[in-house]
């Protein structure tokens, strides 16, 4: 068989791989070799890299975030929504995830978005209340679209932190996120969503916003997180060097 003709499968990602092959698969690592000139088969991921993190606008303090890293919790539903990433992204399922402040929620995001990126997707994170702002003054990502361009379009996005507060503002309202949400999903392109809330308490006061509970309902799986207040425990350990 020449060499570069792709006859086999992966048994991760089923995509093409070139035989021979030594493919190897543990704990969302997929490395492939091939007897062919290409350097590794077009089904490995590829690693990040600085530019990658700005692009998808992770916070530096995120960017060593690992699978290994989320809370005990909710591990196993991460990797398993990790590890079928492109299942995800083709049938579009958004995800929810709720818990207490500093729990972890935005790091189990980040792992599936780095995921995503990894395996070539567009992907981009941003808080609930930067994008109103970017709203309000038509902030660019670049020199042909804006952040909300990039939110619309992208396919994957992380929308962090939705609070409770979100429901009263006038800029951006509830109803944008939900509509931005559902539009989405019925364009096959994931959304995920990170907040304290309980998808149900979205349609009970003080949210009173039946439209997110809704388009949770319609679009989104939903994982919770629990565990410590990570924030609290890295301030108590940098205090202790006052003592």
């Amino acid at each position: 068989m020449p060499k570069g003709v792709h006859t086999a499968k992966c048994k991760r990602c089923r995509f093409p791989v070139t035989s021979p092959c030594n493919c190897k698969s543990a704990k969302g690592e997929h490395t492939v070799k091939c007897a062919s000139i290409l350097e590794r088969c077009v089904c490995a991921p590829n690693p990040l890299d600085s530019e990658d993190f700005a692009r998808i606008h992770i916070p530096y303090i995120l960017w060593g975030v690992t699978l290994e890293g989320v809370s005990e919790s909710s591990r196993v539903a991460v990797g398993k929504f990790s590890e079928r990433i492109k299942e995800v992204k083709d049938k579009g399922v958004s995800l929810y995830i709720y818990g207490p402040k500093g729990c972890g929620k935005s790091g189990a995001a980040t792992v599936i978005m780095k995921e995503a990126r990894a395996w070539g997707f567009t992907a981009y994170g941003v808080s609930v209340t930067e994008l109103r702002e970017s709203v309000r003054t038509h902030a660019p990502f670049d020199t042909e679209s804006t952040v909300m361009d990039r939110c619309r379009l992208v396919d994957f996005l992380l929308l962090d932190d939705l609070r409770v507060e979100d429901a009263a503002e006038k800029m951006f309202t509830i109803n944008d996120i939900r509509n931005l949400i559902v539009s989405r999903y019925d364009r096959g392109l994931p959304t995920l969503i990170t907040s304290v809330l309980k998808s149900m308490e979205w349609g009970t006061a003080p949210a009173n916003a039946p439209g997110i509970r809704d388009a949770i309902e319609k679009c989104c799986a939903v994982l919770q997180v629990d565990g410590p207040n990570r924030h609290k425990v890295a301030q108590e350990l940098k205090n202790k060097f006052l003592e």
